[in-house]
């Protein structure tokens, strides 16, 4: 956790430019604060010998949706390549997490699959996946809220409120 608080004060630092158009630097600092948590998880959890091949086979076999794939896919790959958070705040361009931030809040789509089926936990690394996908899943929507929460009171103060 402290890690994770650390990505997130680090992402902001390390993304904050005035005039940035697109995106918020905030909505920047929490897509690579995703990645950082989700490679995190990763590193903790991973059962040995997982190549990324069964991982992609677990996915499609959890019905994890195409933005949800490529979010854990890059996850994954961090993880494989041992990328220091250091590296994914300055170099991850928060693609795949906008991606899966982007489903979440277009109508509240789970991108991570039926992650209801207790039967599904307790089968080896389709088990492990589930139980991550729900823990990932919890820490995207608190981002996103958390997110909503910014860029509402960010309007309000400067009077585009409603």
């Amino acid at each position: 956790m402290k890690k994770l608080l650390f990505g997130l004060t680090a992402a902001l630092l390390t993304t904050v430019s005035f005039g940035q158009t697109k995106e918020s630097n905030v909505q920047l600092a929490f897509q690579k604060t995703l990645m950082v948590g989700t490679v995190e998880m990763f590193q903790r959890g991973v059962p040995a010998g997982v190549t990324a091949e069964d991982f992609n086979k677990q996915l499609v076999e959890g019905k994890v949706s195409t933005e949800g794939r490529l979010f854990l896919n890059k996850a994954f790959l961090l993880y494989k390549k041992g990328t220091s958070t250091r590296e994914i705040l300055t170099t991850y361009d928060g693609k795949e997490s906008k991606g899966l931030m982007i489903q979440l809040t277009n109508g509240g789509v789970n991108p991570f699959g039926d992650l209801t089926n207790p039967a599904n936990t307790d089968r080896g690394v389709l088990g492990w996946l589930i139980r991550l996908l729900i823990k990932v899943r919890d820490v995207v929507d608190g981002a996103v809220r958390a997110l909503e929460i910014f860029d509402n009171a960010l309007n309000d103060a400067i009077g585009l409120g409603k």
